[in-house]
């Protein structure tokens, strides 16, 4: 009986969550490559098996986008057997400011055109868009965004439509377009799968099969690799400037420019390499980048783009008091601020400013407004509003009296300065962070009301890489994923233009002195998955009627009804003498459990003993991949199974070169867990096996 209320409670569970689950519709469709990329050109055939009868008259609407200008593509066609009855074209290159999207008719010379400013097409700006047919007035309208064209074109009688976008029989030209939401007379496609190559209709039906591209949902659950570079030097420095959607990076004696709408790159040669203790800022009011030594009251360079080389730069000028602070200017007149640092054993809870005018570097006398103490700290994150009224300030490692002698721990609080009026006020402290957390990355977006950091957790399991998220009103951090792709993080921008999270990355290569510098980006909002597997368990669900779900839920209340009656008899039962103690069921050994070496139950419910005592193991972080590892091999025959089946069943969306890293740092925390026996667990030929010192015991 508590097997069933569990499993009805837990269905209750999926289901409410896919019910709250709204948002991957909104950000669904999918993406089309063309064959000016390396992937498959795309296509989306939405009548694979049999045609579409149409009343007359009838409507194709969708949403589009042009997520990067290509010369020419087809975006969608209607056919009725092999004949061709309509087109619509994106054509790139006949005006250097205008895109056009043409729709032609059939084999005749008969047409409607709509222009675009190219400056408007980017990946965050949908038209909608509408192709209306009268056949009985021969009437035909084409709507994109706010602009309609019509005219008067012959039209059959009657139409059986074959409908697809992206490439088709003819040709496979394909825009880099993005397509989401259509309509059809009264079918509708949301496009919001998130995997697989099956297209369904929000009434179920599987009709649709998908060839290429990439599903919008999966942007926002899964980080990209959208850039990477290798390098020949250590000491590299790096910023993301926002005026021109860039990131550059000096390594050495080069500088390589990456651009983040193509994310194409030039390296150029500079005459002087860097001081390593240069700090770069992005200077808005005066569309520069200037850097200065982080040491403190420091002379302030300018980037000068024609001569490839820093002016006013001296490397040695530096009062050696405020390494590892952080800056930010102000987007109105161009001062720089410079919250805390660390030098000559103490950390500084100052907040300087450098002048523009005068350039010269103050301490700036704050008011506290609410009498907290700003500890004094390092390495904090801080950020600056557009407007540049407000500086938000989170975290950092420093202590209550700023000598390193006493030790330094991580905050976890937000404090808000008022730039004009020189106040300092503490907004909230985060009282249950993980232990031993140490922030690798924080960046806070104002605007989105959002703060996002990259927490590492040490355990004796391994270090587990968390990405969280919290308002910036209020300390409410949940953990939206988990990813090895993410080690190593250097730095975290955001994208504006594109609605997206980027993550720096630069990683040593083993036995090599060469470096990789890695850019990846995931879409917003996040969705707080670590797997589409989830979304793809939870599908059944969707096809569930209102009366359904009252069923459901009425189960489920009775069901922990129940489960409480049951729960409060325990408590008020009296054992008899005669009684086994069984309230920690772990603690019970099955009878074939053996008392040296490895025993595992996987059944009904995760068990592991070592030399017949008993592991805890939770299930979460690397804890839940190793219980999913141990379960696959221990259900496999012979206990014994292939790269190939681990990554399909747990990692089936990294690289291969990733997934190897990803088991190997399982494998080694799986170790530390059965040690002694950590050579038990057999690694070679691709495959993991589990040697004769473990036994598998099945129960039912």
């Amino acid at each position: 009986m508590k097997k069933i209320i569990h499993y009805f409670c837990l269905l209750g569970c999926m289901g409410i969550i896919y019910a709250s689950q709204t948002e991957p519709v909104e950000y669904g469709g999918i993406r089309f490559f063309s064959y000016y990329d390396d992937d498959q050109p795309t296509v989306l055939d939405l009548t694979p098996n049999s045609s579409i009868p149409l009343k007359d008259p009838f409507t194709l609407s969708f949403d589009l986008a042009i997520w990067k200008t290509t010369p020419f593509g087809f975006i969608t066609s209607g056919r009725e057997g092999g004949e061709t009855l309509f087109l619509l074209t994106y054509i790139d290159y006949q005006h250097p400011d205008t895109s056009y999207f043409e729709l032609s008719f059939g084999s005749g010379s008969e047409s409607l055109s709509i222009g675009l400013p190219k400056s408007e097409l980017n990946k965050q700006h949908w038209f909608h868009t509408e192709l209306t047919f009268d056949l009985d007035q021969d009437f035909v309208s084409m709507k994109i965004g706010n602009i309609k064209k019509s005219r008067m074109i012959p039209l059959t009688s009657s139409v059986n439509l074959n409908l697809s976008f992206g490439a088709n029989p003819f040709s496979q030209d394909t825009p880099n377009m993005d397509i989401r939401r259509i309509h059809l007379q009264n079918r509708y496609w949301p496009l919001n799968e998130g995997i697989g190559t099956v297209v369904t209709e929000q009434n179920g039906n599987e009709n649709g099969i998908l060839k290429g591209g990439s599903w919008l949902v999966k942007s926002h659950m899964v980080w990209k690799k959208t850039y990477s570079k290798m390098l020949n030097v250590q000491n590299n420095h790096f910023i993301y400037n926002q005026n021109s959607n860039s990131i550059l990076v000096w390594s050495g004696d080069s500088l390589t420019t990456i651009d983040c709408d193509t994310w194409s790159s030039s390296t150029q040669l500079i005459s002087e390499p860097m001081n390593e203790k240069l700090y770069l800022v992005e200077d808005g009011f005066n569309q520069a980048i200037i850097g200065f030594n982080g040491g403190g009251n420091s002379v302030v360079a300018t980037w000068n783009e024609t001569k490839r080389a820093w002016d006013n730069y001296d490397p040695l000028s530096t009062s050696n008091e405020y390494y590892e602070s952080r800056s930010v200017v102000d987007p109105r007149n161009g001062d720089v601020y410079m919250i805390g640092g660390y030098g000559h054993y103490k950390v500084k809870n100052h907040i300087q400013k450098y002048d523009k005018e005068t350039e010269t570097w103050t301490v700036v006398p704050v008011t506290n407004l609410n009498g907290e103490l700003f500890n004094p700290r390092g390495s904090s994150a801080a950020t600056i509003t557009k407007s540049g009224e407000s500086i938000f300030i989170f975290g950092g490692l420093g202590n209550e009296s700023g000598d390193q002698k006493k030790g330094f721990r991580y905050f976890y609080d937000l404090w808000q300065f008022n730039v004009d009026n020189l106040t300092l006020e503490k907004l909230w402290e985060w009282d249950r962070p993980p232990a031993e957390m140490e922030p690798k990355s924080v960046l806070i977006i104002p605007e989105r009301n959002e703060i996002y950091m990259l927490g590492e957790i040490e355990s004796e399991m391994g270090d587990s890489l968390l990405f969280y998220r919290s308002p910036l009103n209020h300390p409410n951090f949940e953990i939206i994923q988990f990813s090895e792709s993410m080690r190593h993080p250097i730095g975290m921008f955001f994208l504006d233009k594109t609605n997206e999270l980027g993550l720096i990355k630069f990683e040593n290569r083993p036995n090599a002195n060469t470096h990789v510098l890695s850019i990846l980006t995931i879409g917003l909002p996040i969705f707080p998955t670590n797997s589409l597997e989830d979304q793809a368990s939870l599908k059944m669900f969707d096809e569930m009627s209102s009366a359904m779900w009252i069923l459901l839920l009425g189960i489920i209340i009775v069901g922990s009804s129940l489960y409480g009656w049951r729960q409060k008899q325990k408590w008020v039962e009296i054992p008899s003498k005669d009684s086994t103690n069984v309230d920690n069921p772990s603690e019970v050994k099955p009878i074939d459990t053996i008392d040296e070496g490895i025993s595992i139950k996987v059944n009904d419910e995760f068990q592991l003993w070592v030399d017949g005592k008993s592991i805890a193991i939770n299930g979460n972080g690397r804890h839940k991949q190793i219980v999913q590892l141990m379960t696959l091999v221990a259900n496999s025959p012979e206990n014994k199974l292939s790269h190939e089946d681990i990554q399909q069943s747990l990692w089936p969306l990294v690289q291969d070169e990733s997934f190897v890293n990803s088991l190997n740092v399982t494998l080694s925390a799986l170790r530390k867990v059965i040690s002694p026996y950590e050579k038990e667990i057999i690694h070679q030929n691709k495959t993991v096996a589990f040697g004769k010192g473990i036994r598998v015991i099945h129960t039912d």
